[in-house]
């Protein structure tokens, strides 16, 4: 004799294919959209936050190509210094933070240098 199978979301008998697990395509659809919610919302949250950061870096450096400004400055505009894409170990030992095609580099303990597109290019090319 079957063991008696029930949908994953709503707990209805199921019947057809020995491996179907839900009782209809919108409690499929359902199961899987709660299920993935949490991830979903924590990467919009991410993608904010890095947009975010993303607007006060172009807005701090304007039409520069670089730019010095104390580091207070980003963190009073809402800058959040933990969420970059990625990070750069250059020769000499520092390291450099950037935001797609923006970046910026602790100079000291209270200042920073914001770089522009050209700039972080080209200073990559020569890592």
């Amino acid at each position: 004799m079957k063991t008696p199978r029930f949908c994953l979301d709503c707990g209805s008998a199921v019947s057809g294919r020995a491996d179907k697990k839900y009782c209809s395509d919108a409690c499929r659809i359902q199961y899987h959209n709660r299920n993935h919610r949490i991830t979903q919302n924590l990467a919009k949250n991410v993608n904010r936050i890095i947009r975010t950061n993303y607007l006060i870096l172009e807005r701090c450096i304007g039409n520069q190509s670089e730019r010095e400004l104390p580091l207070n400055e980003l963190e009073i505009r809402g800058f959040r210094f933990g969420f970059l894409t990625h990070l750069s170990h250059l020769p000499d030992g520092r390291l450099r933070c950037s935001i797609y095609d923006l970046s910026w580099e602790k100079i000291n303990d209270k200042n920073c240098l914001i770089q522009g597109p050209e700039k972080s290019a080209e200073k990559r090319s020569l890592v």
